[in-house]
């Protein structure tokens, strides 16, 4: 009995030395914040009255150091992302200046058999036309007819021919008028997507400024450096609103293999992708 009673007590003594231990660690942690607070918000003169003998010059630098980590990690981490940026915005123009280039040679061939096409039937109508004689065929009749042959856009001798030419005409422009349509809509999105790029990098080159603003004046605080840190240009050469010739490249490929209603083969470009 002696000895649990002897036991007891000795708990005792251990719990009430655990307990004012853990009151000593809570006064501590106030203190800290305390004296936290008073860094960030106070003047230089009252953080220089503040007496802390626990803080040494080597707890002061570490703290220094870490918070340079930091900042270090913060730049690499921006740059890395401003370097992704670039180099989509970069792809998106060299593939759009090849989406362009393709659809100019598809029209302008187009345009040319088109061209082409007229000048035959104008020559047939005129072979035609010296091939009969006068007195078997009205040479008035004959004019007015190669007239009508030359403006009906692609017509042949029978009724039949000219119908299937024309509606051979008609579908041909149509697709091609659906493919520039589906071609504007893609770029628009394109265009969208690279403000939405433009703004998320402003925010986080913003936000970078203030760290390395809200960290120099810490350092500043703690080790009394002097000086001004550089303000960091948050202006990016991404322009949203006056795109060239060139933008839009990976994000209108994936689209347009994706969501495309109309299956054309892409030429290759003469031309090599612009470098930067």
């Amino acid at each position: 009995m002696d000895k649990l009673s002897a036991l007891k007590q000795a708990l005792e003594a251990e719990r009430k030395k655990n307990q004012d231990l853990q009151e000593q660690l809570k006064l501590k942690d106030i203190e800290n914040d305390l004296y936290k607070k008073q860094l960030l918000e106070g003047s230089p003169q009252q953080v220089s009255s503040i007496r802390r003998p626990s803080v040494t010059k080597r707890e002061q630098e570490a703290f220094i150091q870490s918070v340079e980590r930091e900042e270090e990690n913060i730049t690499n981490r921006l740059q890395k992302s401003f370097k992704t940026l670039l180099r989509e915005k970069i792809d998106l123009e060299n593939t759009l200046e090849q989406e362009q280039e393709f659809i100019v040679n598809t029209m302008s061939k187009q345009l040319a058999q088109a061209i082409g096409q007229k000048l035959e039937l104008k020559k047939k109508v005129e072979a035609q036309i010296r091939s009969r004689s006068p007195s078997d065929v009205d040479l008035s009749k004959e004019a007015e007819f190669a007239a009508e042959e030359f403006n009906s856009s692609f017509s042949s001798d029978s009724e039949s021919s000219r119908e299937s030419i024309g509606i051979e005409e008609k579908r041909k422009m149509k697709a091609l008028e659906a493919e520039l349509n589906y071609i504007k809509q893609q770029i628009d999105l394109a265009k969208n997507d690279i403000k939405k790029y433009k703004n998320l990098y402003i925010t986080m080159m913003e936000n970078q400024q203030r760290l390395v603003k809200e960290n120099f004046l810490l350092s500043k605080k703690l080790g009394g450096s002097e000086g001004e840190p550089d303000d960091i240009d948050i202006r990016s050469d991404i322009s949203c609103g006056s795109l060239s010739s060139r933008s839009l490249g990976n994000y209108l490929e994936f689209r347009s293999e994706s969501n495309t209603p109309h299956s054309y083969s892409r030429e290759a470009s003469s031309t090599p992708k612009r470098k930067r």
